[in-house]
């Protein structure tokens, strides 16, 4: 709609009028079609009112996302200017510069929005502040560390520049994800257990601080659960983030509607979700806009939402595009555009996020800072590994004006490559199928079958056990895995071709798993046996030995009638059977699509029919021959040279990504093995990691004498890198998330608990590589002199102290240095970290000698805890330390404050006490309860269909759990235990109520300060019909959360020998079986 025909005059474009009174008069304008067509990811033209098309969203994690190739957001890429990914940006500890950064995002996000007709992109989804408490995760190059306070002081800065201090906001900032979001493997449907101590503490911080510090717009909820309820609907939303917090609007996830029934299947119908999402807070609903406007109105048909419902939701989406002036006459403006000052920052960014691991002397004399004038035509450098000539981009990056690989930095700093040898440690390979070798056929793109003259050589890299990349020499193109439909509409199995520039896309399809070839797969997978080709891929290939290759999906490779490699789909074809035609399929709507017709597109899920004569046959195993060893040549160059610098590390879209978690932690075994061999020839070895994720670097720490590592994603990342290691920028990032030794420090992925299971700095005590951060400078500093005061009001804490730059070295000038402030609390009532980060400075440009004085203001509410008996965050009173150092394991001094607070007080056990406010649990998971209470279930009882629970001695207990031993106090798998403290038992009581939703026969003991005093077998009930009707029960709201019918109950349980009444105890509960507990109380009798 252009600008000339849009109808402004209506209060809508009165700037005279309030926020408030425009809304009111656009709730009362809008008919209530129009209001449904609104509730989507953004809203329709409305030419009648004025009302632009406005899209709600567009990405934003490190650089405007403007690439334009996804089916809803076709068109031509507009370059932007591009820093590294957030986890980087994070390890730069620089909050005035990621603020600048977010200036220059937003101010590119206007420019855009100008030149393509002001149409959206103006609230971008940035930036993802999950608390990444697991190495693991596949998003973690998308958030900002592990800390709570970290990540919300660093996105805060970044929002703050995005959304800039004039009348207007400059961009909006949309949060991602509310909340407990750190799993990728069926985050669809996995529900997070959160208890309230980790979520007042830990998970929601960072998101309150970016609210009300950081100023962010709005909110994208998660696609979990969050204790047996799906984000969409959590009230949380509505009574947290936009009443108490103040974020204007909420959108969901992508698709998070419809996989409310379809995945989580929490709701039977999408109205159910539409209703209930609009009640929890859930303003636009990114979803298949049909859906969401057909669910809206049979909700609003139904009365299951009223007008109230919908113009609130329209009222808080309007009000961002109020804010960000799209109502208004704006003034001309230019904005800038990949201005070289914003390259500039980029470059700046990228080497303050350089951490500086590891800097050991050879022969008394440290290997960094290199200098270009070292190295000469008979001392050369040389630049080695699979990342040194690449710049890879990940899912949320846009495209920048240009991109400088580790490489070219090096070459740009040495003035030349005339002294440098490079080397990528790659392998060169032909494969071998049986007699043929596979090539690329007559037109020049298809993967066959062809004789040995033909064979294309592939450089082949393995980027952890199995994920390979192989690029064709003859052309320089990736072998990607292309769609299974051909011209005829007949489904073959997808073709390979070396097409590709890149691996990239939603689905990795330039990834090939390479197994080894084991004729017996069942005693494989009866003794556990890896099919992985791991740290044995050298030997493979030296030895010549079979190996299968399998496509990005796991598919097997076939070969059609004209020599073709394909790829076997699930439903397409049987092992060397007749290639089958897809007749018809059904899609998302239900609709069903017959071949032949004009919207048939060939997808794979439908009904198929043989075609008699087209056969194809398996790929035989490959027998790799190998045309360049990769080992050896990288070896022969480090001998060459006088110092090595290894550039390796991770593959943005194959190491891991969205949808795709790491199973562990291990440094990619073909890289290790390289490394080693690099070090045997040429110990002056320096390692440079371009990684978004913590590896297990054990060896590598052992031996290597310098480790760097900095995260991918920036346009300048060679130059970035560059700069530290020549010393034009002396390295001061800093890790913003522990470096476990190996797999074995991590729990379980699913388990959210970082309190009990001892996650993060601020819990875990064993020994890790690096811990939360760890940085390296060039010269020794020193941080001393601290001192803490409590200001006159109590609600401050003044601290300060002196950094010193202990350096004499005239090679390194200046360097920054991050003072990092802990604060621990000292003879605490419950479990407390070891230590908490609670403020943190980097100090910029300290000379050799310098010394100067730093100031922090701590407010006196950070060292609050969240107070189970009280409910509610509590300041302990009593004695605290704050630490001052160089990271969380490397405290260098401490002052120790008293400050009044409030006592946690005492459990009135006459009372409903809630069941998760517990003070410990074993094998606990939360889960939705009733009268406004979570409930807790035994870990496996959650995740266990219920036919998999069988009797055994009388008991329910779930037969994949261990068998069960009756040693009350130890640890029992199959029990869950609950324990709380400071529980006061009234005078006259002598029987414990549980709400609970238990099947019979199950069990519960009960303990008071470690004495056994009753044990109940829960008994057989009679049908729950009219349970909603008994004060202590309540009926089902879902299939989900009551299965048959069954729901919450009041079990009262006699006590014998009760001598605790009128007095307090610890009252500890273990049960087995199927129980989920809501609430408790003790009473007397009736």
């Amino acid at each position: 709609m252009s600008e000339k025909n849009i109808n402004r005059n209506n209060p809508l474009w009165d700037s005279e009028k309030t926020i408030e009174e425009r809304l009111d008069y656009l709730v009362n304008a809008l008919t209530l079609e129009e209001k449904f067509s609104c509730l989507g990811t953004g809203n329709p033209a409305i030419e009648r009112l004025g009302i632009p098309a406005f899209f709600v969203g567009c990405e934003g994690a490190h650089g405007l996302q403007m690439r334009h190739d996804q089916s809803f957001d076709k068109g031509e890429p507009q370059p932007t200017t591009i820093f590294p990914n957030p986890v980087g940006m994070s390890a730069s500890w620089d909050t005035e510069l990621i603020r600048q950064a977010g200036e220059i995002v937003g101010t590119e996000a206007r420019a855009v929005f100008e030149k393509e007709g002001r149409r959206g992109g103006l609230c971008l989804w940035a930036p993802t502040i999950d608390m990444e408490r697991d190495p693991r995760w596949g998003r973690t190059e998308e958030a900002y560390g592990e800390d709570p306070y970290l990540t919300g002081k660093m996105a805060s800065a970044y929002i703050q520049g995005m959304r800039g201090d004039g009348e207007h906001i400059r961009c909006g900032a949309t949060l991602k994800h509310f909340y407990a979001n750190n799993v990728e493997d069926g985050r669809v449907w996995k529900s997070s257990s959160i208890d309230p101590r980790n979520k007042y503490e830990y998970y929601l911080e960072p998101f309150c601080r970016a609210v009300v510090e950081g100023g962010a717009e709005a909110m994208m909820t998660s696609y979990n659960e969050i204790n047996g309820v799906p984000a969409i609907l959590n009230h949380e939303v509505q009574k947290l983030a936009k009443e108490q917090w103040g974020i204007h609007h909420v959108v969901c996830d992508g698709g998070d509607m419809q996989q409310t029934v379809d995945c989580h299947h929490y709701f039977g119908s999408h109205t159910e979700t539409i209703a209930e999402g609009l009640k929890a807070g859930i303003d636009c609903f990114t979803d298949d806009i049909d859906a969401v406007m057909e669910g809206a109105r049979e909700a609003y048909e139904l009365g299951m939402i009223d007008m109230n419902d919908i113009d609130r939701a329209l009222k808080c989406h309007f009000s961002t595009l109020f804010r960000l002036g799209l109502f208004d006459e704006q003034e001309e403006k230019e904005y800038g555009l990949n201005l070289p000052e914003y390259q500039q920052t980029a470059r700046e960014l990228t080497g303050e996020s350089v951490v500086l691991l590891k800097n050991d002397a050879l022969e008394g004399q440290k290997l960094l800072p290199l200098s270009a004038e070292h190295f000469t035509a008979d001392k050369k450098l040389a630049v080695i590994g699979p990342s040194a000539g690449e710049w890879f981009m990940d899912w949320y990056s846009g495209i920048p004006p240009y991109s400088v690989t580790p490489l070219e930095g090096i070459r740009a700093a040495m003035g030349g490559m005339d002294h440098i040898i490079f080397e990528s440690g790659v392998p060169e390979i032909k494969l071998a199928c049986g007699d043929k070798y596979i090539g690329i056929l007559e037109d020049g793109k298809t993967i066959g079958l062809v004789d040995e003259a033909h064979a294309e050589i592939f450089e082949s890299v393995l980027w952890d056990r199995e994920q390979m990349t192989l690029k064709a020499k003859s052309n320089g193109m990736l072998l990607t895995t292309q769609d299974g439909c051909d011209e005829d509409k007949v489904y073959r199995g997808g073709t390979i071709t070396a097409t590709a520039k890149a691996a990239f896309g939603w689905f990795v399809k330039e990834v090939f798993h390479a197994q080894v070839n084991l004729t017996d797969l069942k005693e494989s997978e009866e003794k556990s046996l890896s099919l992985s080709v791991d740290s044995r891929f050298p030997e493979i290939l030296r030895n010549g030995e079979e190996m299968v290759l399998r496509a990005w999906n796991k598919g097997a490779l076939f070969v059609d009638e004209q020599n073709r490699i394909r790829v076997q789909d699930d439903n397409g074809f049987a092992e060397d059977g007749e290639v089958c035609r897809i007749v018809s399929y059904t899609d998302t709507h239900g609709h069903q699509h017959m071949f032949g017709d004009a919207d048939f597109d060939g997808r794979r899920n439908g009904t198929y029919e043989t075609i008699t004569g087209s056969r194809y046959r398996s790929l035989p195993p490959i027998c790799p021959v190998l045309v360049k060893d990769g080992i050896r040549s990288a070896k022969d160059a480090a001998a060459k040279a006088d110092t090595v610098i290894y550039v390796g590390g991770a593959h943005p879209m194959i190491t891991c990504k969205e949808e795709v978690d790491r199973k562990d932690i291990a440094f990619p075994p073909y890289q290790r093995t390289l490394v080693q061999e690099l070090y045997q020839a040429n110990p002056r070895l320096i390692a440079a990691l371009v990684t978004s994720v913590p590896y297990a670097i054990g060896w590598e720490k052992q031996n290597i004498p310098a480790i760097l590592v900095t995260a991918g994603g920036s346009m300048e990342l060679g130059n970035g890198l560059a700069d530290v290691l020549f010393g034009k920028k002396a390295p001061a990032g800093r890790l913003n998330m522990t470096w476990y030794r190996d797999d074995s420090q991590l729990p379980d992925m699913d388990d959210y608990d970082i309190i009990q299971k001892e996650r993060t700095y601020q819990y875990f005590k064993g020994d890790v590589l690096y811990p939360f951060g760890h940085g390296l400078t060039y010269a020794q500093t020193e941080i001393c002199d601290l001192t803490a005061e409590t200001s006159e009001d109590g609600q401050t804490v003044h601290v300060e102290c002196t950094v010193r730059n202990m350096g004499q070295d005239k090679a390194v000038q200046v360097q920054d240095e991050v003072v990092q402030i802990y604060f621990a609390k000292k003879a605490s009532a419950v479990k407390r970290p070891i230590r908490t980060l609670a403020a943190f400075a980097r100090v910029k440009a300290l000379a050799p000698q310098e010394e100067r004085r730093v100031s922090f203001e701590v407010p006196v509410e950070q060292l609050r805890y969240y107070d189970t008996v009280r409910r509610k965050m509590l300041l302990e009173p009593g004695s605290y330390e704050l630490q001052a150092g160089h990271s969380s394991a490397q405290i260098d001094c401490v002052a120790e404050i008293t400050l009044q607070g409030q006592e946690r007080g005492v459990r009135d056990g006459a009372a409903w006490q809630p069941a998760d406010h517990y003070d410990r649990s074993q094998n606990g998971y939360l889960w939705e309860g009733h009268m406004g209470y979570d409930s807790v279930a035994h870990k496996a009882d959650t995740h266990v269909p219920e036919d998999l629970f069988e009797k055994v001695g009388g008991l329910w207990q779930n037969i994949n759990e261990v068998t069960r031993t009756e040693d009350a106090g130890e640890r029992q798998d199959d029990c869950l235990i609950l324990e709380y403290d400071s529980v006061y038992i009234p005078e006259g009581a002598d029987c414990l109520v549980i709400d609970a939703d238990a099947l019979a026969q199950s069990t519960m003991d009960v303990y008071l300060d470690g004495v056994h005093h009753a044990s109940f077998i829960v008994p057989e009930f009679d049908d729950l019909s009219g349970a909603g009707d008994n004060p202590g029960w309540a009926a089902a709201a879902t299939a989900k959360n009551a299965p048959h019918g069954r729901g919450f109950r009041h079990l009262s349980i006699p006590l014998e020998d009760l001598g605790k009444a009128g007095s307090e105890t610890v009252l500890r509960l273990r049960c087995q079986g199927d129980v989920r507990i809501c609430r408790w109380r003790f009473e007397k009798a009736s």
